[in-house]
């Protein structure tokens, strides 16, 4: 039933690393981001009155803020791509090691027929979570404030 597997464990193992890998920077830059947006707030409680120490931590606010909306957005859609990566390495490995359904037991047969079913499932997921997430980066609003800047530019440098 079972063929020579040293391959196809390599393979599985090294989407496994990879993918845990991914998911644990991206998570790891969600909490980051979430950190930077608590420090936004306390950096603008502290710079109350003073007109030029908020507007740079406005500006901070508001990069951190653009980050962590994309983040919120295409993040989990390109984690859960990801994941349906590893079900379906770890499927198609589990699939090249059991013989085909022709010559064994009805038993081999149908944990054949569920792997079949389970690496269909799992490719089908991840062409789903891949367009969604795509979907979401190229459709994401993009927040921008220059023509705001360009605005205060003229009129400060028509008042002189």
């Amino acid at each position: 039933m079972v063929a020579s597997i040293s391959n196809v464990s390599v393979l599985a193992i090294v989407a496994l690393v990879g993918v845990v890998i991914y998911v644990r920077y991206r998570n790891r830059e969600t909490l980051r981001l979430q950190r930077d947006a608590e420090l936004a707030a306390t950096m603008k409680a502290a710079a109350a009155d003073d007109p030029v120490r908020l507007a740079a931590v406005n500006e901070y606010e508001t990069r951190n803020y653009e980050r962590l909306f994309y983040a919120a957005n295409v993040g989990p859609r390109a984690r859960s791509a990801a994941w349906s990566l590893l079900g379906l390495a770890v499927s198609i490995a589990v699939l090249l090691t059991v013989t085909s359904p022709g010559g064994g037991s009805v038993a081999e047969s149908v944990i054949f027929w569920i792997v079949v079913a389970l690496a269909a499932v799992f490719g089908v997921a991840l062409l789903v979570f891949t367009a969604l997430a795509i979907q979401a980066a190229v459709s994401l609003p993009r927040i921008s404030f220059a023509e705001a800047y360009e605005d205060e530019v003229d009129t400060s440098s028509a008042d002189d």
